[in-house]
């Protein structure tokens, strides 16, 4: 899905735990997630530590959309 998005012009940032089948997919910009189970959590936070963790989660992916790629990028 994210590459015919990408295919209309509009760059994606993917945010995933499972980089290596992102990469088989041949998506443009990767953000790694938190874990397989919880990638945009972690039950054993603190409810304050795991709404800053997304934001800096939503942060990257936002950094990640502002950068020209020319080829697959992993933004950890």
């Amino acid at each position: 899905m994210a590459n015919e998005i990408e295919k209309e012009g509009i760059p994606v940032a993917l945010i995933t735990t499972m980089v290596t089948t992102a990469k088989m997919m041949n998506v443009s910009r990767i953000v790694v997630g938190g874990g397989i189970t919880h990638p945009f959590g972690n039950p054993e936070m603190s409810p304050r530590e795991e709404k800053e963790f997304r934001k800096r989660l939503v942060e990257k992916a936002f950094d990640a959309l502002r950068r020209e790629v020319k080829e697959m990028t992993v933004f950890a």
